[in-house]
């Protein structure tokens, strides 16, 4: 929304020779920046994530996770996954 009274505000000053250059460079950062801001950063923030925590392809069955962990015997090490 302020992105956008800056821009018709702009579009006032726009046809006054004097002024027609801040409202050019008001209107273009203005659209700039919300477009970065909304689609750009978003998108390479997640492309970023999905290198980090890539899909799992194969879906874990329900016996595998709802299995009881078996106790270590006396001396051994228990390994979790």
């Amino acid at each position: 929304l302020t992105a956008g009274a800056v821009v018709l505000g702009a579009v006032v000053i726009l046809f006054d020779p004097i002024f027609q250059g801040l409202a050019i460079s008001l209107m273009g950062g203005t659209i700039t920046s919300t477009f970065l801001t909304l689609l750009v950063v978003p998108l390479l923030y997640w492309r970023m994530l999905r290198r980090k925590y890539p899909l799992v392809k194969e879906p874990i069955a329900a016996a595998e996770v709802l299995q009881p962990a078996v106790p270590a015997e006396k001396g051994q090490i228990k390994q979790e996954l």
